[in-house]
């Protein structure tokens, strides 16, 4: 009987700030830093966070994006099933760091 070797943790090529988004998010970073963006909200000094929205990205499987960065420069996104889909769920992230901020009553 063959023996079975034991699972080795995935080691990942990109470690650091595109830890969680790999090759995708380092290439939607690209496009954030050209100033791309469809629409942006939040600050990475004023509340943390900083949130773009990304509809027509050019790259595969990467359309309908929402893009975050962290105060500590970490980068992630969460794609949507469309560009409304996106937008509304953008839209709902924008409202809520507004009233956070108290620019909304």
């Amino acid at each position: 009987m063959a023996k079975k070797s034991a699972k080795r943790p995935r080691k990942t090529t990109r470690p650091g700030k595109f830890e969680s988004s790999g090759d995708i998010g380092e290439k939607l970073r690209d496009i954030t830093l050209n100033g791309m963006c469809e629409d942006e909200c939040g600050s990475v000094t004023e509340n943390g966070h900083w949130y773009g929205l990304l509809t027509k990205t050019g790259i595969r499987g990467a359309s309908n994006a929402i893009v975050v960065e962290s105060d500590q420069g970490f980068f992630d996104y969460e794609t949507y099933p469309s560009a409304a889909a996106a937008r509304a769920k953008f839209n709902k992230i924008a409202r809520e760091l507004a009233e956070e901020q108290g620019e909304f009553d």
